[in-house]
């Protein structure tokens, strides 16, 4: 009897502690792993163009930063590059009101005369003395066939005088910290400045007039008596040596220059500048400009 009741007393503790026993708690589900992604590598930044001319510098745009360099600041002589700063100087007294593209500005017998004298003013238009040309076609023929008598029509009538107006060149330059010697508005006699100077008032020119890539992306100039004259920047579309983007800017080409060229392209909604100066030939000229604008929008992309 007693054996019984100790073994139902038994039985009923193991019953109450299995009901009073907490249920075992279930395991968390595992967590699906956390894909790894991987990050889109960019472009490996492109070697350094090689470069024939002797002074050479490519800029962005956008930050002035030069992303190639060779001699870029060492004086040389820019040639016909000088009527960049001779433009711009146009543009300043249009901006200021003095001037309008339709002003008619007189031929003096002086610039007639020179006009004609391709041995020491190359890429000649000839100009007939008393005749009036407007300020745009004058700017046409600056920057299009490079014309170096309308540079000095241009300087006589803002300045007086091409030396008045040099000095306004060269205090300029000085204003925009180029390193620069003007000793006349068109480049055919012989001055200097850098290659880094150039690509600098390029810019500026772009960034304050625009409008001056207006001029030096036209690939031609017609004037009233129907004369034609071609832009001597090959880069441009059409050109025998077309670069994808280019849109201006102006050669240079006399003996102690060599060929020179600025030059301006955009792509993709970023632009870059290249100078080359004292190339031995026209092909060199061309292949080192595009070579330089190439490698400038390369090192943009891998940039991101």
């Amino acid at each position: 009897m007693r054996r019984a009741l100790a073994l139902g007393l038994a039985l009923a503790m193991l019953i109450l502690a299995g009901c009073s026993a907490a249920p075992a708690a279930e395991q968390a589900p595992t967590p699906a792993p956390t894909p790894t992604v991987e990050p889109t590598p960019r472009p490996t930044p492109p070697p350094p163009p090689e470069i024939n001319a002797d002074y050479a510098v490519v800029m962005d745009y956008d930050t002035g930063e030069t992303l190639y360099a060779k001699q870029a600041d060492v004086m040389a002589v820019p040639a016909s590059m000088t009527k960049v700063m001779t433009a711009y100087l146009i543009f300043e007294e249009l901006e200021a009101g003095n001037l309008t593209l339709d002003t008619q500005v007189p031929v003096s017998a002086f610039c007639a005369e020179i006009s004609r004298d391709a041995a020491s003013y190359p890429s000649s238009v000839p100009l007939e003395e008393g005749s009036t040309l407007s300020v745009d076609t004058l700017l046409r023929l600056i920057l299009l066939p490079s014309a170096s008598a309308s540079c000095v029509v241009m300087a006589e009538y803002i300045s007086g005088s091409e030396e008045a107006f040099v000095q306004r060149m060269n205090e300029t330059a000085q204003r925009l910290g180029m390193t620069a010697e003007y000793e006349n508005s068109h480049g055919a006699h012989v001055h200097y400045m850098t290659a880094s100077s150039q690509a600098a008032l390029v810019r500026e020119c772009i960034q304050r007039f625009p409008e001056m890539l207006e001029y030096t992306s036209c690939t031609s100039v017609t004037l009233e008596d129907g004369r034609t004259y071609e832009n001597t920047n090959q880069l441009l579309p059409g050109g025998d040596y077309a670069c994808e983007g280019a849109d201006g800017f102006k050669t240079g080409t006399i003996a102690a220059a060599g060929c020179c060229l600025s030059a301006t392209a955009e792509r993709d909604g970023r632009r870059v500048i290249s100078v080359i100066m004292h190339a031995d030939t026209e092909e060199d000229r061309y292949a080192d400009s595009t070579a330089l604008l190439d490698y400038g929008f390369q090192v943009l992309a891998s940039r991101g």
